[in-house]
């Protein structure tokens, strides 16, 4: 199909990989030529090569090195364009990136630095284009932007924000400057093959080819069952860039439909491993006042703990309560369904942000979906709560609840039933949180096959950490598969809890990482931690008399 584009006169930002490079192309097969730049110069230069090597049209190409959040330099860069083409007919605003993040920890400058390479470089390649457009017999603007816009990510929380803002802008300029004959189209992407998805193959897994990595991502969240691939994408652009495209269509494009929640980069992950049951790690602690996990156990052990999250990759969370003298009556929670590695996490690390918290590292249950609503921790009232472990059969798992308890559940895990459980419990035993866990555990293990129900459960007033598990149930064979081959004492102690108690704080964790000079927890107790004193207990967990 003729489109229409032969000599016309095209801006890609962005242009030197992914989508902007497939727009270029798809923009020169149809004879238009391109002006394309990216702040990587030596990228720039092999794509500009690429793409004047197996050009099909009339088309040609130049490149020049350009960041679209520096004002002068995109005026330079557009003045060059122009003046190498001949002119303008076409403006793609592609630049961009996602940066994670939520609102607890993301900064001025974060928010700064993000607005920038989304709003401010689409309004300043739109202004600076603008005289040369005016001039076009078809000028177009076209803004590839995301579905987040419209469907937000708490874990990239200025990235969603910003490209609902860039959204509006392309809504508003289609008005303004419709009138002048200037179609502003936005094109919003979901999921798409590009490279920040390719990054998280290579890293996430890298044995994996890539067409069933992404073909297992897709299964279940797109109704063709796949990513969207650059050159769609590209397709569509072109088309929006040519005369065919009618000004009266709306002006803003899904170039895919949007992923449901479970579908955030550890989901998509997660679901491409084998099935084998879920080992997060816990960490609880109780300090005379505000603490950073960091002081607590140092930086080396921070760093390791971190390193956890290669195994345990499906989504981290914290709780805390902000001191007495504060009044809280529950708890401040932050989660996210990324890995621990993403930057949020280390700088909430890093801060103090209450005498008593919890850190949990997700390795999700396989059939469980990750996202925030599954994401430990879990809260009912003024409690935290974190677990690890899976109970099985996955089937059952509202069998753990009442009906009216069930009622209750907002996401699909065990971890939140066993929370729920032992919160349904609390009035019988008058309160008392540890009859209530024992009762609470031995009756999922009753009923169901639990490998562990290791948990955290904070309160304004205590900490306990509990321990109950079935070393017989580690499932060796994956430790062995990811580094533990020659670690068979951590294979076999890897559902086990330890306590490191000082003078200023108290800290009860998961193994896996260097816990020297640590205290183990014997299996089926609880460490309880008063809050305003710091006296530590471990008490055993003894099954009531009746089951309930």
């Amino acid at each position: 199909m003729d489109l229409g584009l032969d000599g016309r006169r095209a801006i890609v930002t962005g242009g030197s990989k992914g989508l902007g490079r497939a727009i270029a192309a798809e923009l020169m097969a149809e004879g238009a030529s391109v002006a394309i730049c990216s702040r990587n110069s030596a990228e720039l230069e092999a794509t500009a090569e690429e793409l004047t090597k197996n050009s099909s049209g009339r088309g040609f190409v130049i490149a020049q090195t350009c960041d679209v959040t520096v004002p002068d330099q995109v005026a330079a860069f557009t003045e060059f364009a122009a003046s190498a083409l001949g002119g303008l007919d076409i403006l793609v605003n592609n630049a961009g990136g996602a940066r994670p993040g939520r609102f607890g920890t993301l900064t001025d400058d974060d928010w700064h630095a993000d607005i920038e390479v989304k709003l401010f470089s689409q309004l300043r390649c739109t202004r600076a284009a603008l005289p040369h457009l005016r001039r076009s017999s078809a000028p177009r603007v076209i803004n590839i932007n995301a579905v987040y816009g419209r469907y937000p990510d708490p874990a990239f929380l200025a990235s969603s924000v910003n490209r609902a803002s860039c959204l509006s802008l392309s809504k508003a300029l289609s008005m303004e400057l419709g009138r002048e004959g200037i179609l502003v189209n936005s094109v919003n992407i979901g999921l798409v093959e590009t490279p920040q998805w390719q990054n998280i193959h290579r890293r996430r897994a890298p044995d994996v080819p890539a067409a069933e990595f992404f073909g297992q991502l897709a299964a279940d969240e797109v109704p063709l069952g796949r990513f969207g691939q650059p050159d769609e994408v590209a397709g569509l652009v072109t088309f929006l860039a040519s005369p065919a495209w009618s000004p009266s269509w709306r002006a803003t494009v899904p170039a895919t439909s949007p992923a449901r929640r479970s579908t955030w980069p550890a989901a998509w992950e997660s679901s491409c491993r084998e099935a084998w049951d879920s080992m997060c790690r816990l960490l609880g602690y109780c300090a005379r006042d505000e603490a950073a996990l960091a002081d607590l156990i140092g930086d080396d052990g921070l760093g390791q703990f971190i390193a956890l999250s290669e195994l345990h990759r499906d989504g981290w969370g914290m709780a805390w309560y902000e001191g007495p003298d504060r009044g809280d009556t529950g708890p401040v929670i932050r989660k996210s369904p990324l890995s621990a590695d993403e930057p949020e996490f280390e700088k909430l690390a890093r801060q103090p942000l209450g005498d008593l918290g919890l850190v949990h590292l997700r390795w999700a249950t396989p059939g469980l979906a990750v996202n925030d609503i599954n994401t430990h921790p879990f809260s009912y009232g003024s409690y935290a709560f974190a677990h690890n472990g899976a109970v099985h059969p996955q089937h059952r798992l509202p069998e753990i609840l009442a009906p009216r308890w069930e009622a209750r559940v907002a996401g699909t895990t065990e971890s939140e039933r066993y929370l729920l459980a032992i919160m349904s419990r609390l009035e019988a035993h008058r309160g008392d949180a540890v009859p209530a866990i024992a009762d609470a555990a031995s009756d999922i293990e009753s009923r169901f096959a639990p490998n562990s129900l290791n948990a955290i459960l904070l309160s304004p007033q205590y900490l306990y950490g509990i321990c109950w598990h079935d070393r017989a149930k580690v499932p060796a064979a994956k430790l062995r598969e990811r580094g533990y081959e020659d670690r068979p004492e951590e294979i076999a102690a890897y559902f086990d809890l330890a306590c490191l108690t000082g003078t200023d704080a108290v800290v009860v964790a998961s193994s896996g990482w260097s816990q020297a000079g640590w205290t183990p927890v014997p299996n089926r107790h609880v460490v309880v931690v008063e809050r305003t004193t710091l006296n530590t207990q471990v008490l055993p967990l003894i099954p009531p008399t009746t089951s309930r």
